[in-house]
């Protein structure tokens, strides 16, 4: 622990930081009005000692101070949130049910970019899943939804990714909060956010029948639930294993699943990924013709719905919030454009490049930050990938995205003897369905330590944050 401190000390000292947002205190270097009259912060070394390294005896680091955010702006985020989401799922329902005709009299799409999104993303194709659809247009749309929140310098919010289907820190959240709840930092958590969800999915089945009508498929990253020995990506399947086992729900394991293993008295699924993209050794095609193409179950996370977090929307979701819900965008979208080949980079410009279907931080480029070399392979890479997508699609297609940098804002955590600032980013996790209740957003936070180079929105050695209201967030989680 000591030597982990003592690191982040050394790296506070030894670099300059950009200047961000001060989440904790004003240019004047007085408590914003969230931090006022509140224990949160500073930290006492105590405190940080407890918790910062592994707290919950596995990967998982928490940084020991809380965001702490208005209640005005903690709710504004939420509602935020939920309009992403409701965008989201209108844009489904258009391109699905509807073959785009809405979004393609709007014009802001190429001809044929429904189809690169669905293979690129479902490993499908656009057409079968229309057809998987069509007998279910009566049927509720549910989605997941996390988008990727950071707060500029000038104080306001953006978008810069959304996250769809499978959205990590659903079960993370639930660990923190309790490992914060220890220290007297936070209010205890009354219920796990994850547990709301999946209880709003199965609202309409007595919680007697769950056992019975109700089963969870985990990924292949969930085989190890009952081992004493995980690895660090299993952790955080083992706690929304927990939770989903907490509920009597029985969970069936991917070597499990078939059309015969799945009983016959099964109404709904209760699912973390897209039952597309499931990466085990079974008949996709087969098992939703048989079970979902037929009306026999209902997935919580449903299938083709996760290409509506791929990166390549992000140039026209403020548009669709407009389109489809006639609304203006509460929190923007970062401006974002397609890559259709290296002439439409400058490399001399201080941009973020971006694969449209990557995940957890891979295929995230800081141009500023990369030296000649890597500059160099980064264009072979785009021009590799976008070789491939023209002879297989018959067509150009954005692979890659390019962003506007943003300098994230910092909170300044107090360790022992010396200062270290760390970008901050939020996720809003969200339960959204296009016939309602959309559950109010639980916020989770991420930190990664500010210093030059430094990615943010990136999973891997990122520290786990509570973002909560002045009062502690649980009475707003109803």
């Amino acid at each position: 622990m000591r030597l982990f401190i003592l690191c982040l000390i050394l790296v506070s000292t030894a670099c300059a930081f950009a200047q961000g947002y001060n989440e904790v205190t004003d240019e004047a270097g007085n408590p914003r009005p969230a931090y006022r009259g509140t224990a949160h912060y500073p930290v006492a070394d105590a405190h940080a000692a407890q918790l910062l390294g592994s707290p919950l005896h596995d990967s998982i680091r928490i940084l020991p101070v809380p965001l702490v955010l208005g209640r005005d702006e903690y709710s504004f985020i939420q509602a935020a949130a939920i309009q992403r989401a409701r965008t989201l799922l209108a844009l489904f329902k258009d391109v699905v049910f509807n073959k785009a005709r809405k979004v393609g009299a709007a014009k802001l799409v190429p001809a044929g970019y429904w189809g690169f999104l669905s293979r690129e993303s479902t490993q499908t194709d656009i057409d079968y899943l229309r057809r998987l659809w069509k007998d279910r247009q009566d049927k509720t749309v549910s989605l997941f939804y996390g988008g990727d929140l950071i707060r500029g310098p000038d104080g306001r919010f953006v978008v810069i990714e959304d996250n769809v289907g499978s959205i990590g820190g659903v079960g993370d959240l639930q660990a923190t909060h309790e490992a914060m709840s220890t220290t007297g930092q936070v209010p205890k958590l009354e219920a796990s956010p994850l547990a709301a969800q999946i209880e709003s999915f199965l609202s309409d089945i007595p919680r007697e029948r769950w056992a019975t009508e109700v089963i969870a498929i985990m990924s292949t990253a969930d085989t190890a639930i009952t081992s004493t020995q995980l690895a660090p990506e299993d952790e955080e399947s083992v706690r929304k294993a927990r939770i989903v086992t907490g509920l009597g729900i029985p969970i069936i394991m991917p070597p499990q699943v078939n059309e015969t293993a799945i009983p016959s008295t099964v109404k709904k699924i209760v699912n973390f990924y897209d039952p597309l993209d499931y990466r085990i050794e079974w008949n996709q095609k087969k098992l939703l013709n048989e079970l979902f193409a037929s009306n026999k179950v209902t997935f919580m996370v449903p299938p083709g719905i996760d290409w509506l977090g791929s990166k390549s929307l992000l140039k026209i979701m403020d548009q669709l919030t407009v389109l489809y819900l006639g609304e203006t965008p509460l929190i923007a979208t970062q401006p974002t454009d397609w890559i259709t080949g290296e002439a439409d980079i400058d490399f001399s410009a201080d941009l973020v490049i971006k694969q449209a279907g990557e995940d957890q931080g891979r295929g995230v480029h800081l141009l500023g930050d990369l030296p000649a070399a890597q500059l160099t392979a980064l264009g072979a890479h785009i021009r590799n990938w976008q070789f491939f997508g023209s002879k297989t699609l018959n067509a150009q297609w954005p692979f890659f995205v390019k962003q506007k940098k943003i300098i994230p804002s910092y909170i300044p955590a107090e360790l022992p003897n010396s200062w270290v600032k760390f970008n901050v980013d939020i996720r809003p996790l969200v339960y959204a369905t296009d016939r309602g209740p959309i559950l109010k957003p639980a916020l989770w936070g991420r930190a990664n330590l500010n210093y030059p180079g430094s990615k943010n929105n990136v999973s891997i050695n990122a520290m786990e944050m509570v973002v909560t209201a002045a009062g502690g967030c649980e009475s707003l989680l109803r």
